[in-house]
């Protein structure tokens, strides 16, 4: 009798399925990152291109995506209907930019991800009109969504744009001044697309980095879009790196398509500009070179054809611009040479 209390004592219990889930963590990490990666020569390349950020950058941000498309030839672009640009005013929309950027892209034939929502890329990461930020929570989420209908409705049938992001990384923990993303409004926002959008497009939720939970996003999306940087910035330690086997990534999103509906994963944030303390447009040049020099770039890129991914956007597009028309065309030649083929 004794010795059935010794084995069914609640502690000793406990003890032994944290010791089995730890054994079980780590040879699940022995497996993602054990392996050699092979340059994936198919790998399609696209860029995300901020008309916010060319501005912070103090750059003409229709040059610079004129240069993008014709000079740099990209054929895949993530554009972004930011809400303070597009409703400044409540209930009245102005498309006239955002209209731009997509008959640029018709015309030389370019496939765009369109991303809606108030959280989006960007350093601010929330992005609200000012009269929105004056509103409650219930109303934040109510006009949020007046906003994504109206977007949908007004490119109902651009076929130009190939696929929805709703929100960026809505899982993620929202920060102050965030409009709080919770599960069942992302899935209002979800349900709204798929009534208002006429052509049916895939929706795509981004998780934020490897270390996020992708299995949440993967479930509700047609298209789960990952971030990889690799070149980061701590208040703690100042700029790090790292570095990941790359085949953990390809790994990872054969599991997460095996274990979820999900049947496309891409990589649409992966890092080719600086990050540090602030937002890039603040930085100077020291700092950017800290975090992300012409080497740590060409690396990168081989680093991204590593991970076997077929479809990868590159951030860090109006940072080449910006070098290029300081006279530094480094980055942007390196760039063009993935396009070039």
């Amino acid at each position: 009798m004794k010795f059935l209390k010794d084995i069914f004592n609640p502690l000793r219990i406990i003890f032994f399925v944290i010791i089995i889930l730890i054994i079980i963590a780590m040879l699940a990490t022995f497996y993602l990152i054990n392996g050699s990666a092979e340059i994936n020569p198919e790998t399609e390349f696209g860029v995300t291109f901020s008309q916010i950020t060319a501005e912070e950058m103090k750059i003409d941000w229709k040059n610079a995506y004129e240069d993008i498309v014709d000079d740099l030839g990209v054929k895949k672009i993530r554009l972004i209907a930011y809400w303070p640009l597009i409703e400044k005013n409540k209930g009245e929309y102005s498309f006239d930019d955002l209209d731009w950027q997509i008959n640029k892209a018709k015309e030389n034939e370019v496939k765009i991800i369109l991303a809606v929502g108030s959280k989006l890329p960007g350093y601010s990461g929330s992005y609200l009109p000012e009269w929105a930020k004056e509103l409650n929570e219930e109303e934040k989420k109510e006009n949020a969504l007046l906003f994504i209908k109206e977007v949908v409705a007004h490119y109902n049938v651009e076929e130009t744009i190939k696929v929805w992001q709703i929100e960026n990384n809505p899982f993620q923990k929202s920060l102050e001044n965030f409009l709080e993303i919770d599960k069942d409004f992302l899935n209002q926002e979800i349900s709204l697309v798929r009534e208002t959008d006429f052509l049916r497009r895939p929706i795509m939720l981004t998780v934020k980095n490897k270390l996020s939970n992708w299995f949440k996003p993967a479930a509700s999306s047609d298209i789960l879009g990952i971030s990889v940087y690799e070149n980061n910035w701590s208040e703690y330690i100042n700029y790090i790196n790292i570095p990941v086997n790359p085949i953990f990534y390809k790994k990872m999103s054969g599991l997460v398509k095996y274990l979820t509906d999900v049947d496309n994963i891409i990589i649409i944030d992966f890092q080719a500009e600086p990050r540090g303390p602030k937002s890039i447009s603040k930085m100077t040049s020291t700092e950017w070179e800290k975090s992300m020099s012409l080497l740590k770039f060409k690396e990168s890129i081989i680093y991204a054809k590593k991970t076997g991914f077929d479809e990868i956007y590159l951030t860090g597009a109006e940072w080449w611009y910006h070098l290029k028309k300081d006279g530094n065309n480094a980055f942007w030649d390196e760039a063009k040479n993935l396009w070039s083929k």
